[in-house]
C-alpha cells in the first residue's frame, strides 16, 4: 500500500479567516509548524485552498482517504473542525468532525469514505481541493490518498518436454501487501494454432485446457494432459483489497512445447448383452506405440457432450493386459444409447505420459423387457426382477422444524433443501431359488435399479434398502411371493477401484 500526502499549495478562498504568523494563508498551513496558522474567532469560517498532485501509478487501486489537521479551539467555545478533499465536482471525498476539549495545539486525523466514490482517476486527483471550517485556529490540513499497486504475477519458465504430458505451471507474485495476499488465480493452456489466430485474446478465447477461476493461493498447477503440439501458458492472479472486489493482475505467459512418446489406444469396441443388461467394453493398444500401464474409460449418454467415467476403468493398472483392456459397464439404463472413449497412459520415471481419446461409434444399448436391480460390488447378485407395479409413487422429504413461540400466534419454522425419493417396489418371485436370490441380492447395502422402458425413463439411480416384507399369494392356482421393497435414493458409491495419475 502507498500512502501519498496532498498538501495546499494555492489559495482559493480565505473565508475571512486571518493569516497569523506567516506571510500568507499557504504559507501558515505549510510551514511545518504551529507559529503560523489561521484564525477564526467569534465565528465558524472556511477557507479553500488549491492543492498538489500526484501521478497515480497505470491501473492502481484506491482503497481509502484520510484528512488530518493540526487545531485548537477559541477559549471556551465548542466549535466543529471539519477538513475536506474535494473531487472537481461533487461532495468531498473525506472528513473529519469533532469537537475538541480545549485551547491547546492538537493534530487530528479522521479516516471517511464518501458515498461518491474515492479519488480513483488522474482527473480526480488532478483537479481536487482542500477545504478547512472552523471556529479557532488550524496550523495544517493535508489529505492523505492511500492506494493499492496493481498486482504483478511472473510464469515460472516451462522447459519443452519430453517425459510427461502433464505440465506443471508455476508463478511468482509480487504484491503490495496492504491488498492483501493472493486469493484467487488462473491459468489457461493454448495450442499454437489457437494463441496464432486472428483476434486472440487469452480473456475471451477457448483454451485447449483451463482450471477456470479458482480461490486459493497455490502457486503450482499441474495441466490436463497435452498431447504433442507447442503451447502458450498464461496466468493471472487476484488480490482482495477493502475496495472493489477482485483485483487481477495482467495475464503472464510462457511457451513450451510438448514431444512425448505415449501409449495409444487403437479401438474403443463395445458389445451390449441385453440378457445380462450390460455393456461389454473391450480397449485394444496400438501395439506400435509404447506399452500402457494404466487405461481410462468413459461414457457419454448424450452424443458425446458429456463424459464420466466408468466404474472399473478409472485410471486402472492395465500392465497385466497387454495389448487388451476389458471393463463391463453395469450402470446404463434400459435402452440409453451410449458412447465410449478410453486412453492410455505410460509411466516413466515416475512421470505420466497420457495418448489421446479414442472413441467408439456407433452408440449402443442393451434392452430388456424387465427392470433390473444390481449390486456395483458384487454383479454376480444382479438380477432381472419381475416389479408388479412399475409406476409407484414416490415420496420425497421436507426438513420442517415448528416451532411454537410463547406469545405468539405463529410458530417459527426452519426448513431445508427437499430430499431425495423414496418408493416402495413390489417384486413377485415364484420359486424358491428366485427368493432366495432375490433376498441375496436386497441384503447388499448400495443398489442400482434400472427401470423398465415403460417407465417412461432410461435414467438408472443408486438406491438404499430401507425396509423389506413378504407376503404369500395366489395368482390363477400360482403361489407367488410378493416383496415389498422400501428404496431410498442416493448419490452414487465411490469407485474403489479408481485412481488418479
Amino acid at each position: 500500500m502507498t500512502t501519498q500526502s496532498i498538501v495546499v499549495d494555492g489559495l482559493v478562498d480565505q473565508g475571512g479567516m486571518t493569516v497569523v504568523g506567516a506571510a500568507s494563508a499557504v504559507a501558515a498551513l505549510t510551514d511545518g509548524s504551529d507559529s503560523g496558522y489561521l484564525r477564526s474567532f467569534g465565528s465558524a469560517r472556511t477557507a479553500v485552498f488549491d492543492c498538489s498532485t500526484f501521478t497515480l501509478p497505470t491501473e492502481a487501486r484506491v482503497i481509502l482517504t484520510r484528512c488530518s489537521m493540526r487545531v485548537r479551539m477559541e477559549s471556551g467555545v465548542l466549535s466543529s473542525a471539519t477538513v475536506r478533499y474535494l473531487p472537481p465536482t461533487g461532495t468531498y471525498y473525506s472528513y473529519r468532525n469533532v469537537y475538541p476539549l480545549g485551547s491547546a495545539w492538537e493534530s487530528l486525523i479522521g479516516t471517511y469514505q464518501s458515498s461518491t466514490g474515492l479519488p480513483d482517476t488522474q482527473a480526480k486527483i488532478d483537479g481536487a481541493r482542500l477545504s478547512i471550517g472552523l471556529q479557532g485556529d488550524v496550523s495544517s490540513i493535508t489529505a492523505h490518498v492511500i492506494y493499492v499497486a496493481k498486482p504483478v504475477t511472473a510464469i515460472t519458465t516451462i522447459p519443452d518436454n519430453t517425459t510427461t504430458n502433464i505440465i506443471p505451471v508455476a508463478w511468482t507474485n509480487t504484491l503490495d501487501g496492504d491488498g492483501g495476499g493472493q486469493t484467487t488465480y488462473e491459468v489457461k493452456v493454448f495450442t499454437d494454432a489457437q494463441y496464432g489466430a486472428g483476434g486472440f485474446d487469452p480473456d475471451t478465447s477457448t483454451p485447449y485446457w483451463t482450471t477456470g477461476i479458482v480461490t486459493g493461493t497455490v502457486l503450482t498447477v499441474n495441466t490436463g494432459v497435452l498431447v504433442n503440439d507447442t503451447y502458450r501458458a498464461y496466468v493471472r492472479v487476484a488480490q482482495t483489497p477493502s475496495v472493489g472486489g477482485l483485483f487481477w493482475s495482467a495475464w503472464s505467459f510462457d511457451t513450451f512445447v510438448v514431444n512425448v512418446s505415449t501409449a495409444d489406444v487403437s479401438t474403443v469396441t463395445p458389445t451390449p448383452s441385453n440378457t445380462n443388461a450390460n455393456i461389454s467394453v473391450v480397449v485394444a493398444r496400438n501395439t506400435g506405440s509404447s506399452a500402457w500401464n494404466f487405461v481410462e474409460v468413459e461414457r457419454s449418454t448424450d452424443a458425446g457432450t458429456t463424459w464420466l467415467p466408468v466404474r472399473g476403468a478409472t485410471y486402472v493398472d492395465a500392465t497385466g493386459s497387454a495389448n487388451s483392456f476389458t471393463v463391463v459397464d453395469y450402470e446404463t439404463g434400459n435402452g440409453q444409447s451410449v458412447l465410449y472413449r478410453a486412453r492410455a497412459t505410460r509411466i516413466v520415471n515416475g512421470l505420466p505420459i497420457t495418448g489421446s481419446w479414442v472413441q467408439s461409434s456407433p452408440a449402443v444399448s442393451w434392452t430388456s423387457a424387465s427392470a433390473w436391480l444390481k449390486s456395483p460390488l458384487v454383479p454376480a447378485h444382479n438380477l432381472a426382477v419381475d416389479v408388479d407395479r412399475p409406476f409407484q409413487t414416490r415420496t420425497y422429504g421436507t426438513r420442517v422444524g415448528v416451532f411454537d413461540v410463547i406469545g405468539s400466534e405463529t410458530p417459527v419454522v426452519v426448513t431445508d433443501v427437499v430430499t431425495k425419493p423414496s418408493q416402495t417396489l413390489t417384486i413377485d418371485t415364484i420359486t424358491e431359488a428366485e427368493s432366495n436370490n432375490l433376498l441375496t441380492l436386497l441384503r447388499d447395502s448400495i443398489l442400482l435399479y434400472c427401470p423398465t422402458n415403460c417407465e417412461g425413463s432410461t435414467a438408472t439411480q443408486y438406491v438404499a434398502v430401507t425396509g423389506l416384507s413378504m407376503t404369500p399369494t395366489q395368482v390363477r392356482g400360482i403361489v407367488r411371493r410378493r416383496w415389498s421393497v422400501s428404496i431410498v435414493d442416493i448419490a452414487a458409491p465411490a469407485d474403489p477401484s479408481a485412481s488418479a495419475p
